[in-house]
């Protein structure tokens, strides 16, 4: 079972990353896809439930909190080089996305993780979505230049309701990979709570000092 356990977290890395770059190369092959021109299924990811599941996942929290940092990096280098316009991966707003996500794999590792099972993890991961919308949209409506929503409460409210249907596809692809990753078959794999029992147990009391 160790070896399945191993081979779970880089394929999901990978994919986290393809899937965040995806768009961004197929407009580069030619392909439109603006809402206007075409359908594209923007926010369809499974990030989130990534940043979730790496948290809960057994690993000491220093690894937990690097993986999803490092895949968001990369990923955001990746869109710079692609597209070439620094507002597509690293706008003004971009340190808020790095702490929500951070924040997201400590509830993983602090919450989900005590518990591994999709009747804590699915409410958590859609609280997350809602705190993301939220954070995201403001971010956006605040710090990137250009966009047709001033700033005043109207123009806020405007960046949000333009912002729906994307919030729709991520709440639709969060809860997906949600289920997917802390089914009983995805709890099995990672082990989460006899990992971190097997770690942290023996040293509770110098664990607690020292965190």
């Amino acid at each position: 079972m160790n070896h399945v356990r191993t081979s779970l977290l880089p394929g999901l890395v990978i994919f986290a990353l393809v899937m965040r770059v995806l768009p961004y190369a197929l407009y580069q092959a030619g392909m439109p896809i603006t809402p206007e021109l075409t359908w594209y299924p923007w926010n369809f990811s499974p990030f989130m439930a990534f940043c979730l599941f790496a948290g809960a996942a057994g690993m000491q929290k220093k690894s937990a909190l690097l993986l999803p940092m490092v895949v968001l990096f990369l990923s955001d280098l990746a869109i710079l080089l692609l597209s070439g316009d620094i507002e597509f991966a690293l706008y003004g707003g971009q340190p808020l996305t790095y702490a929500l996500f951070a924040f997201v794999t400590l509830a993983g590792w602090k919450l989900v993780g005590r518990r591994p099972g999709i009747a804590l993890a699915l409410p958590t991961a859609f609280a997350a979505e809602l705190l993301f919308f939220l954070i995201s949209n403001w971010a956006v409506w605040q710090f990137v230049e250009g966009v047709p929503y001033p700033k005043t409460p109207a123009g806020l409210w405007t960046c949000y309701e333009m912002g729906l249907p994307y919030f729709g596809r991520s709440l639709i692809s969060t809860g997906l990979f949600t289920l997917v990753l802390f089914s009983p078959l995805g709890v099995i794999w990672t082990r989460a709570v006899p990992a971190r029992a097997a770690v942290r147990e023996p040293n509770s009391a110098l664990t607690s000092a020292t965190r």
